[in-house]
């Protein structure tokens, strides 16, 4: 997870994230971030991850740096 979602746990937002490796989440969240594990290429893993929610805020990535891709 990146700094900019440390804002919404300062603001008193609820925040539920979808994890494929829960133990990869950095300490400064555990204890304030619901967890919900599995994948989003599993529909029901991100009907869970999304049920009851107002707004979704969607950070896909990748573990390998692809800033220097060219074609």
């Amino acid at each position: 997870m990146k700094k900019f979602h440390l804002k919404f746990l300062v603001t008193g937002l609820e925040v539920r994230a979808l994890l494929r490796d829960p133990t990869r989440l950095p300490e400064t969240y555990r204890g304030k971030v619901e967890i919900i594990q599995g994948t989003v290429t599993v529909e029901s893993d991100v009907e869970k991850t999304v049920e009851g929610r107002d707004a979704v805020v969607v950070t896909l990535g990748t573990r390998n740096d692809l800033g220097m891709i060219r074609s």
